[in-house]
């Protein structure tokens, strides 16, 4: 979510989560492998007291053809037969999905790249009913955290947090540390770890001049001890 989205908007609930749930379910089932990303910012302003919110899912999946693009929309079609006898669905859930978005003034479209991916959008006009949180005091004043995270949208949205509460952010692309050591390292563990990958972070952590806060992708029943 970015930060010029207001902090409390009025709207339709039930539908807008009706639509999300349609498109990200969409996402998973034609993403083999990837990632599906889900971004929220505001469009542009409405008027007085109104905002236009933007809302993208964006996936690594099977991507459309332009003629794909241009039939998904309407209702029992699919992108292609294909598609129904292997990932089975009506194709009526994209139709929904836009009839319910138009009815609350909205707009749903699509950019898509056959084997790289999708995006859809849709737009809603909502009512702004406190625009943002007061500012916080910064966290940090200006010292310098080296952040090692090798998922590049991951990467970035710490990147932005750690810089809104006043970090100087060194980014790494390897999980070494630079020279003068930095007041804080934040690193992320790779997924399925194995034995080998665990005594080596126990290495540096055991040599590492400064605190180091660690993000794990697991379970809690897989977490590295």
């Amino acid at each position: 979510m970015y930060d010029d989205v207001p902090l409390l908007l009025r709207g339709d609930p039930l539908r807008i989560r009706q639509v999300l749930t349609n498109l990200v379910h969409n996402a998973l089932k034609f993403t083999d492998r990837g990632e599906v990303v889900v971004r929220v910012m505001v469009d542009e302003p409405a008027g007085a007291g109104r905002a236009l919110l933007r809302v993208s899912i964006s996936d690594t999946g099977i991507g459309l053809t332009p003629q794909e693009q241009h039939d998904l929309f309407q209702a029992f079609r699919q992108a292609s037969s294909g598609h129904t006898r292997q990932y089975g669905g009506s194709g009526l859930g994209l139709a929904i999905s836009r009839q319910l978005v138009e009815q609350m003034g909205g707009r749903i479209t699509v950019e898509s790249e056959p084997t790289v991916g999708s995006t859809f959008s849709f737009t809603l006009p909502l009512d702004v009913i406190i625009a943002s949180e007061p500012p916080q005091a910064p966290i940090f004043e200006g010292e310098r955290v080296a952040l090692y995270e090798p998922h590049a949208v991951t990467r970035h949205v710490l990147c932005h947090l750690l810089e809104g509460w006043g970090a100087n952010v060194v980014e790494l692309a390897r999980p070494l540390l630079p020279g003068m050591p930095p007041t804080l390292w934040v690193a992320a563990l790779p997924v399925g770890l194995s034995d080998e990958v665990l005594d080596e972070w126990r290495e540096r952590l055991a040599s590492c001049p400064c605190p180091v806060l660690l993000l794990v992708n697991a379970t809690p029943s897989t977490y590295p001890t």
